[in-house]
């Protein structure tokens, strides 16, 4: 029987329920969808295990994978949440020191608009059908959040959808941006 990866306390759901935070000062103004996200995104790190409606190919991919195999399940969501956070966390003398509050900035998807055109126009087509992948900004603390009607659309779903037992679709959508060498 293999041995788990030891799993630092600091980072469980709960600890998350005390490091998450809103920036006071988005310039999206958006509060309900501001602490909707924050509730869904919390809820997500309290769930167990992989996300069920998740791609087949991606969970035989994750079962091939030795370091996702060995964490406990209980703590997988907050296991990749730091990683994702804090990538050399797991190395023997980590470089990253975990912040006292990772503030989720909400920015409105306009706002990337013009950068994305610059680098790839293809990607702005996208941002009108999917949300933007989220920003780990680590050395600053803080997650930056695209929000246009893709994202506004998949939080009044995982709002809906809050109280089951099954995975929303915001879950696929956080879980799959924050697994290791996938790309969403």
């Amino acid at each position: 029987m293999q041995a788990s990866i030891p799993y630092n306390p600091i980072f469980t759901a709960e600890a998350f329920r005390r490091l998450l935070c809103i920036d006071i000062a988005s310039p999206l103004n958006d509060w309900v969808l501001e602490e909707r996200t924050l509730q869904l995104l919390l809820r997500y790190l309290g769930r167990h295990g992989h996300p069920s409606n998740l791609d087949p190919a991606v969970t035989e991919g994750l079962a091939k994978s030795q370091e996702l195999s060995l964490v406990d399940p209980s703590v997988i969501r907050p296991h990749l949440m730091a990683m994702a956070l804090y990538p050399d966390i797991m190395c023997e003398k980590p470089r990253a020191r975990p912040a006292r509050v990772i503030t989720l900035r909400f920015l409105p998807a306009i706002t990337t608009y013009p950068r994305l055109m610059m680098r790839d126009p293809e990607s702005v087509a996208h941002l009108d059908t999917h949300p933007y992948p989220w920003g780990f900004h680590l050395c600053f603390d803080y997650i930056s959040i695209h929000v246009g009607e893709p994202f506004r659309h998949l939080i009044d779903e995982g709002w809906k959808s809050k109280d089951a037992d099954e995975d929303s679709q915001f879950d696929l959508f956080v879980h799959m941006m924050i697994l290791p060498g996938v790309t969403v």
